[in-house]
């Protein structure tokens, strides 16, 4: 990789006069100078300013000699963004237009124009080129903390633009951001030096247990919860660490206080029932979002996000809810302080260890004046952990890095379907759309990350023979690649239905402990 020039484009805060300039190192006009450091596989830009500005555009250029043979590995947006290696000639496909306004808010298509042109790609926060010996070319961000990194790779140009998401990003008088590490040769030793490099530590955190997603999904209720505890609590063959409720307990999305009917005697039965055994209690929750038919929609309007225009902003569709579901308004007050009432509830008054903690993303989806879209993902996720304290977090739909080092678990890829393949999710090129292949994909594609950054959590598992429509051999296959790169191993099973083959091959995970 060879550094060629720097771009940058800025507004003084308060005016409308844009300023921009191309340079090679350093930068100076009338109001500031930039210098790239460069030093021991790491680079950053220091701006100095005697006046507020607002930076719009920020890019690095370089130059790679791309070979046919090469596979380039690209970090997709959020959790469930398709992650793995594409050979240079690929492209990435924009979504269906029948389906492009419901799922371009999951993504980056709302705010990133994919160019489709064969060989033309791109990355968030870190990516890899490997050369036909396995080394690797491996470009990342140090911190997406001031702005989330884009990579762009323009293979018949031999180009590589790094860049940020700059919008809302303040400077008053001097700041070093953009901090990139770039270093060549074995996979495996360059992302330990990118780990040692940026402080994460090797930190071994493995979980087994039981979710009611993908088996049950909403259909819950007090009979299911308890059939399943009950699987475990009378079977010592199978000594899971963690039981965890996902969505289908609360009332409405957006209403995390109040349980749905289903539940006439709350959750925290549950919750004592599992402490008595030394089991570890789950819940899940999407705190950013309501959806139409919520208490919040309804009554608190002011607590859901608008874009410039006035109009709410919507997070994406969801028919399995109320169809349209909406952002909420991270740095209102009241908001907030709902939320943190929520947590408080939940955590401290039902006694859950851990919050399934999904849909992140949206609190993200419109940078603010003053506070780029990494920023703010990266201040609500340490909101999160404040809250939270000690307890356990489990992070889904979310982009990886602001996770990194605050959460104990953090999804890695997309839902994976009853099936291997996801008709809907194909046919509509749903890059975040459910898919059993592309979530083992995923897996792979993300393993090394499993440890440092968050223990990685691959998505369940299912060995049952009903309500599903994988053979055996690629439920072995899931199986297989969930226990060997994953340390949060979930299924949805009822384990009561197992025949002999799946108790045996379950058993195993708790053997390996």
């Amino acid at each position: 990789m060879l550094y060629q020039k720097s771009f940058i484009r800025y507004n003084l805060v308060g005016s409308k006069i844009s300023f921009s300039n191309e340079f090679v190192d350093t930068c100076d006009d009338e109001n500031i100078h930039i210098s790239l450091l460069d030093e021991n596989k790491t680079c950053a830009l220091e701006i100095r300013t005697n006046t507020p500005i607002e930076i719009t555009e920020l890019k690095h250029f370089y130059t790679y000699p791309f070979d046919k043979k090469d596979h380039i590995m690209c970090n997709g947006f959020q959790s469930w963004t398709e992650t793995r290696e594409f050979i240079i000639n690929e492209k990435i496909i924009k979504y269906h237009p029948l389906v492009s306004k419901f799922s371009k808010p999951f993504g980056d298509a709302t705010y990133y124009e994919f160019p489709q042109k064969n060989g033309y790609l791109h990355a968030w926060s870190y990516a890899y080129i490997k050369k036909e010996n396995g080394e690797i070319q491996f470009i990342a961000s140090c911190s997406d903390a001031d702005a989330f990194t884009l990579i762009e790779f323009h293979t018949p140009k031999n180009e590589i633009i790094i860049s940020k998401d700059i919008k809302g990003c303040i400077i008053e008088k001097e700041n070093r951001i953009f901090k990139l590490y770039l270093e060549s040769g074995d996979k495996e030793i360059v992302f330990k030096n990118y780990f040692t490099a940026t402080g994460f530590e090797y930190k071994p955190n493995k979980l087994n247990g039981w979710t009611s997603w993908y088996h049950y999904y909403t259909d819950i209720d007090e009979k299911v919860i308890n059939e399943n505890i009950s699987n475990y609590l009378n079977n010592e063959n199978y000594p899971i660490d963690i039981f965890q409720i996902d969505d289908g307990w609360q009332k409405d999305i957006g209403n995390w206080t109040t349980c749905n009917n289903k539940f006439p005697n709350g959750l925290k039965i549950f919750t004592d029932k599992l402490h008595a055994k030394n089991i570890k209690a789950g819940l899940w929750l999407a705190p950013f979002i309501c959806e139409k038919k919520s208490e919040i929609y309804t009554k608190h309007k002011d607590w859901i996000l608008k874009n410039d225009n006035g109009a709410l902003v919507k997070a994406g569709y969801n028919p399995g809810w109320s169809g349209d579901f909406f952002v909420l308004d991270f740095y209102n007050v009241s908001c907030r302080k709902y939320l943190e009432n929520a947590f408080n509830v939940i955590l401290n008054q039902w006694g859950f260890d851990m919050l399934k903690l999904d849909f992140l993303y949206a609190v993200c989806l419109q940078s603010r004046a003053d506070k780029t879209r990494g920023a703010i993902m990266y201040e609500a996720m340490q909101w999160i952990r404040k809250v939270c304290g000690d307890k356990l977090i489990l992070a889904c739909g979310v982009p990886l890095m602001p996770c990194a080092g605050v959460v104990d678990f953090c999804r890695i890829g997309p839902d994976i379907s009853l099936a291997w393949n996801d008709f809907l999710a194909d046919t509509f090129r749903l890059r975040e759309g459910i898919s059993t292949r592309k979530s083992i994909g995923n897996t792979i594609a993300r393993k090394e990350l499993d440890g440092y950054w968050f223990a990685n959590d691959p998505d369940v598992f299912m060995l049952r023979n009903k309500k599903q429509k994988m053979s055996w051999d690629e439920r072995v296959k899931l199986f297989e690649t969930n226990t060997k790169y994953g340390s949060l191993l979930f299924t949805s099973d009822n384990i009561a239905h197992y025949n002999e083959d799946m108790k045996r091959l379950y058993s195993s995970i708790f053997r390996k402990q």
